[in-house]
């Protein structure tokens, strides 16, 4: 089974770095230049998702209709203009900073060591918050 998960920045930045393999003309089909994995369009709607998160329902919510196209339009507009071996580097130190500025308690257990001795167990994670926010308090109301 494969896997995208990584356990330190330098496998980020291998994994920004892989294409997929150019593929050349044949019996009337046109030739495919290599393109990144992590390519400029997936990018583009990552940062028109990002923008129309916070509604509810998707397109369901009157607020939301048409609010993604023009970031994701935006954003390919201007990685458009750079070329691939510019927009590779810039991929690969952007995602370098922020691994690299993660909470290592965030990270996958299956990709690494989650408490960083190496041996992969839980128990320097502290337990989630006890406190009184998000508690549900009292007798749940009757449905007759």
């Amino acid at each position: 089974m494969s896997s995208y998960e990584v356990a330190d920045s330098e496998q980020l930045v291998l994994m920004a770095g892989a294409e997929y393999a150019a593929i050349p003309a044949y019996a009337g089909n046109p030739a495919y230049a290599a393109i990144p994995k992590i390519s400029k369009t997936l990018i583009s709607y990552l940062a028109g998702l990002t923008v129309t998160a916070p509604y509810y329902r998707g397109d369901c919510d009157e607020r939301i209709k048409g609010l993604a196209e023009p970031y994701v339009t935006r954003c390919m507009d201007t990685l458009n203009t750079i070329n691939a071996a510019a927009y590779k580097k810039f991929l690969q130190d952007k995602l370098k900073i922020w691994f690299d500025l993660a909470p290592k308690a965030a990270r996958s257990s299956v990709a690494g060591a989650v408490d960083g001795d190496g041996d992969g167990d839980r128990e320097d994670i502290p337990p989630p918050d006890e406190g009184e926010e998000g508690q549900i308090k009292g007798n749940a109301p009757s449905l007759d």
